[in-house]
């Protein structure tokens, strides 16, 4: 709705516009001359000094009024093209950062499921015999998974921090992506904990596992969800990228 008010607002803007001028040459020197109220006397007589002097202040206003409608189009414009300029400029420059850091949450979220899938043989084991086997997860640099790697009540939190740490060097559409992520991480180790009181409970149990599957379930889901969305989002910022090259000459 609101962009068709715009168009309305324009046009009634540029019908008032030229109205006001048509209404002090035509209308205004009716009114003067034959319109004139006889209760406050005669009109003035005007000699041909005074009649040039008087269609010269109303032309020079219209002159006037059109020069500066014009001015102020034609500066909004270049502001527009100036605007434009820079964030092409700006987008070429954060590009590369973007699609990298893209990259290396991509490559976390391979690693967080690999950690979820270990996990859950772990849990299994630990559901039968009471022993949680140590969870190793390759090609970790840090400590983050090692921290969590042998604890059956994993604090979870330190991925989620993980994760957006390198969001937050992106954009934020990518940070937006990857709190949502987060929040199903929560949610996960909120259910996850009371899975495990329930095995504590009852040592053996195999209906505690299959509820545990269906949690793990929600949480690849979201997992996969972030990494479909990511890999969306950076083949867009790719396509963008092209034509803005192109636009500034870089390629042909």
């Amino acid at each position: 709705m609101t962009r068709r008010k715009k168009p309305k607002m324009k046009r009634f803007l540029i019908s008032l516009l030229w109205i006001i001028p048509l209404f002090l040459v035509l209308l205004l020197p009716t009114y003067y001359k034959f319109i004139w109220p006889p209760m406050i006397g005669k009109p003035a007589s005007a000699s041909t000094v005074d009649v040039l002097a008087f269609w010269g202040a109303v032309f020079s206003g219209i002159i006037t009024l059109v020069g500066v409608g014009l001015t102020i189009r034609f500066s909004q414009g270049e502001i527009e093209l100036t605007i434009n300029q820079q964030s092409k400029e700006q987008f070429i420059k954060g590009f590369g950062s973007i699609v990298l850091e893209i990259n290396s949450i991509t490559f976390e979220t391979k690693k967080y499921c690999n950690y979820l899938n270990k996990y859950k043989r772990s849990l299994e084991i630990y559901c039968k015999t009471g022993d949680f086997p140590e969870i190793v997860v390759e090609f970790d640099t840090k400590d983050d998974y090692k921290k969590i790697g042998k604890q059956v009540k994993p604090e979870l939190e330190i991925i989620s921090n993980r994760f957006q740490g390198k969001a937050a060097h992106a954009d934020g559409y990518v940070y937006h992506q990857v709190i949502r992520l987060s929040e199903a991480i929560e949610k996960f180790q909120i259910e996850l904990y009371e899975v495990v009181s329930e095995i504590n409970k009852n040592i053996g149990s195999q209906n505690t596992i299959d509820k545990y599957e269906l949690i793990a379930k929600d949480m690849e889901n979201a997992v996969l969800k972030c990494a479909d969305s990511l890999k969306d989002y950076k083949e867009k910022l790719g396509k963008r990228f092209i034509e803005y090259s192109k636009d500034e000459g870089y390629l042909e």
